[in-house]
C-alpha cells in the first residue's frame, strides 16, 4: 500500500522543478530490495524538495515477485507477508514516472540508480528520463573528513545531527535530501552546481582509470559486475 503524509498534493499534483531551472528542488529516493538481486525492490520512498523545503513524499511496499532472503529481512524487516497485497514494481512504474521525468533525483551511492534500471528491465518498463545526482559523492566533496571514508548516509547523518530510521525507503530518502540541502548551505552551492561539480568529477575519474586508445576509443570492460558495497549506504 502507497502512504503519504497527510495533506500533501497528490504524484500527478505536485513535484519537481524540471532541471533547467533545478536551484533547491530535487526528488530523493530510496529502495529496499528482498535479495541480493538489486532489481528486488521490496520497497520505494519518495520525498520531493521545492525551495529546499519537503513538499511532498511517497512510499510503497512493492511485491518483487522474487524470493526473500533472511539476510534483507534482518536488515529492513519486509517479508513476503507484507507485500501479499502491494503492487508489482510494474504497476508503480507510471507514479515513479510522474515524480521522476525530467527532475534531479538524488540517491545515496549507485545501488538505488542500479535498483532501479534492474527493475524497470525486469519489468519491462521504460526508466524515467532524470537526473542523477549521488549524495555520497556530495558528501565526499562537501566535507573532507569524509573524502575517502565514513560517508555512509547514517554516519553523515550523525555528523549533521539529523535522525532518522534506516533502512526504511522513505526515511532513508529523506536522511540523503537533507544531505544534500546541508552540503548546499555549507558551500553555497545549488543543486545544478552539484550536478556539474560530480558529473565533472565523474568525467575526470572515468579519463584515468579507462584512458582514450590512439583511436579515442576507452577499452570495454565486458564481465564486470557492480557490487556496491552495503557499508557506504
Amino acid at each position: 500500500m502507497a502512504v503519504r503524509r497527510p495533506g500533501f498534493a497528490s504524484a500527478a499534483g505536485r513535484r519537481a522543478t524540471p532541471v533547467t531551472n533545478p536551484g533547491l528542488a530535487f526528488v530523493a529516493l530510496d529502495v529496499e530490495t528482498a535479495n541480493s538481486d538489486p532489481g528486488s525492490i521490496c520497497q520505494i520512498g519518495l520525498a520531493v524538495y521545492e525551495h529546499g523545503r519537503l513538499v511532498d513524499e511517497w512510499c510503497t511496499l512493492v511485491d518483487p515477485e522474487a524470493h526473500f532472503d533472511l539476510r534483507n529481512i534482518a536488515i529492513h524487516g519486509i517479508d513476503e507477508y507484507k507485500v501479499t497485497t502491494a503492487p508489482t514494481f510494474r504497476q508503480c512504474a507510471p507514479a515513479l514516472g510522474q515524480f521522476l521525468a525530467g527532475c534531479v533525483v538524488v540517491h545515496h551511492t549507485a545501488f538505488d540508480r542500479h535498483a532501479l534500471r534492474r527493475a524497470c528491465l525486469a519489468a519491462e518498463v521504460s526508466l524515467p528520463e532524470c537526473h542523477w545526482l549521488d549524495s555520497a559523492w556530495v558528501a565526499r566533496r562537501a566535507w573532507p573528513q569524509f573524502a575517502r571514508r565514513g560517508y555512509a548516509l547514517g554516519n553523515v547523518s550523525r555528523y549533521l545531527n539529523y535522525e532518522y530510521r534506516a533502512h526504511d525507503a522513505l526515511e532513508d530518502a529523506k536522511a540523503a535530501g537533507n544531505l544534500v540541502l546541508a552540503a548546499c548551505r555549507a558551500t553555497g552551492m545549488d543543486v545544478s552546481g552539484w550536478l556539474e561539480r560530480v558529473d565533472r568529477s565523474g568525467a575526470r575519474r572515468g579519463a584515468a582509470r579507462w584512458p582514450r586508445s590512439q583511436s579515442g576509443e576507452r577499452p570495454s570492460r565486458r564481465g564486470r559486475t557492480i557490487r556496491p558495497d552495503p557499508r557506504n549506504r
